[in-house]
């Protein structure tokens, strides 16, 4: 899928550590792309063509810096050598290299492609002709995105055998984020320890290979978020304020996504969209830019786990949970569903006033962008806010709470799967039998903390609203002027008229039903279990609810 499978001079430039200087501008041109196009030219109807000769070629070149900086951005720090010290490492691993069978070949083109002459101006590529005929504008894929691809699916299929070992010296993924940030930027805030305690807690040994490669690189991207985070903070007195957020709460899979992304369409309200949540807004020269990096990230994850994409879909310009925030702290309950048990324990060690406050700071910035600028409230989903209520309310006294419930066996069951998806990637010895009851513990001590913190704190119940998954599939919009009533905000016709449209686009739907028993017991679990496990939670807010 508008990728390459055979990337071997990325293989041996990894493996060496080095990459050929003077290297001339690669012209990458998906086959797939290419037949798709040419398959529309050769249907256009002779009336109306304008043009007989085309030319279909990619104009985005890929140099040698091009390179170096995907791949510090990816985790990788190379230095630049000559063609000669190159060849010189190659053939003295023999074998072992990934290029050292093409030497001829490379020996009879070096001077057409790694000489100061081969790095002359960009080839003048003109695809006009094509465009004009096919009637469209041709998107070509970015070479950084297409190598990506590339390299997670020969890691997936094991076709680089001869790979190093990916470095998790915590002080070597903050020199390659330091080094993608540019020039000053090295205030990490604490972040350092924080990854080296994350790192120290995870078993790598347990990791397959697609899986470091792809945690490094998540690890560096998120340090460079923080990088930019901690560059651009100013006095919180001087800050644009967070006040009376929005926040939709609930065991995962219960309507949350549905809700907020329902509720986002508020012109006087801003969800935060994905790519807003993975970087900061100064971090890339547009928001088009930003959105492209952040929707290259996800199709590279789906690469490796394409299930994902079924069990929960994403896109850049799609309002997310902001547990990508946590993420850039290293303290966030979404990577346990990654990093596994071993991880949880570590972070429970941790100060969550200390991540809460980073969220703030983080959405503090966010306030002051264009895209959030004069908007009245902020619209915020995550599910393991359950976990800390108390750090909650302590960052956002004022916040109102949405919480989401559902019947237990259909979200654990559900849930089960998308941890899977991620699993299966990451870990050798992954069986799905092994998820179910770390993961009903998981959501159980997630929903009994929150239950013990309005027990605990009864003056905070006028902050939260209960609602059913039930009454939302059945009726969106009685449920959202109901959340405004309890909040005392006003549902403008505005706000009405454009969650009628996105009803109209994505409308509610009950989910068809399953054979639950068996769903379960692919995880290793039962629907007794899981109503045993979770009955104060049933028993306290689905006593009278018809399950399904």
């Amino acid at each position: 899928e508008t990728g390459i499978n055979a990337e071997y001079m990325g293989a041996a430039y990894m493996q060496e550590g080095v990459i050929i200087e003077n290297t001339a501008p690669t012209y990458i041109v998906p086959v797939d792309l290419t037949a798709q196009i040419l398959a529309e030219l050769s249907l256009v109807d002779d009336s109306r063509r304008k043009h007989f000769v085309y030319h279909v070629a990619s104009p985005h070149g890929f140099g040698a810096d091009d390179i170096l900086k995907w791949l510090l951005g990816a985790g990788f720090h190379l230095e630049k050598t000559s063609w000669a010290d190159f060849r010189s490492r190659v053939m003295a691993r023999g074998m072992q290299s990934g290029v050292w069978r093409w030497m001829d070949l490379l020996d009879y083109l070096h001077a057409h492609w790694f000489t100061p002459y081969s790095t002359a101006p960009r080839l003048p590529i003109n695809t006009t002709a094509a465009e004009n005929d096919l009637g469209r504008k041709i998107v070509w894929p970015l070479p950084g995105d297409i190598e990506k691809k590339a390299i997670l699916f020969r890691y997936r299929a094991k076709g680089w055998h001869w790979l190093p070992e990916i470095n998790f010296d915590p002080w070597s993924i903050a020199r390659a984020a330091s080094m993608h940030a540019g020039p000053g930027m090295d205030n990490f805030g604490g972040g350092v320890e924080l990854l080296e305690g994350l790192l120290q807690a995870c078993d790598m040994s347990k990791w397959t290979p697609v899986g470091k490669l792809y945690i490094r690189r998540t690890l560096v991207r998120r340090m460079i978020t923080r990088l930019f985070v901690m560059h651009d903070q100013i006095p919180r007195s001087l800050a644009v304020p967070v006040c009376r957020p929005f926040i939709i709460l609930g065991l995962n899979r219960s309507g949350t996504t549905f809700l907020h992304r329902l509720m986002s369409q508020d012109p006087l309200s801003h969800a935060p969209k994905l790519f807003e949540l993975a970087f900061t807004s100064t971090e890339f020269a547009s928001e088009d830019e930003a959105a492209q990096d952040a929707q290259a990230d996800l199709d590279a994850l789906w690469t490796v786990a394409p299930g994902f994409k079924q069990a929960h879909f994403m896109h850049a310009h799609a309002a997310e949970e902001d547990f990508i925030i946590f993420e850039h702290h290293f303290v966030s309950f979404s990577l346990p569903t990654q990093l596994g048990p071993e991880y949880k324990k570590w972070m429970e060690t941790q100060d969550l006033d200390r991540a809460y406050a980073y969220h703030h700071t983080f959405l503090q910035q966010l306030a002051g962008s264009p895209a959030a600028r004069g908007k009245k409230r902020m619209v915020l989903k995550m599910p393991f806010h359950l976990f800390a209520l108390d750090a909650l309310f302590r960052e956002y006294p004022d916040a109102n709470i949405i919480w989401m419930h559902r019947d237990p066996l259909p979200v654990v069951a559900s849930w089960c799967n998308l941890v899977s998806q991620m699993r299966e990637f990451i870990y050798t010895d992954f069986k799905h039998t092994s998820v179910g009851h770390e993961q009903l513990e998981f959501l159980t001590d997630m929903v009994n903390r929150a239950i013990d913190f309005r027990q605990r704190r009864p003056e905070m119940e006028s902050r939260f609203l209960d609602l059913k998954f039930t009454d939302l599939m059945a009726d969106p919009m009685s449920c959202v002027a109901q959340i405004y009533r309890h909040c005392g905000e006003d549902l403008t016709p505005a706000a009405l008229d454009a969650m009628h449209q996105h009803l109209a686009r994505d409308p509610a739907r009950l989910p068809p039903p399953k054979d639950q028993r068996a769903e379960l017991q692919r995880y290793g679990l039962d629907p007794e279990q899981v109503r045993e496990s979770l009955c104060r939670y049933e028993t306290k807010f689905l006593a009278h609810e018809k399950m399904r």
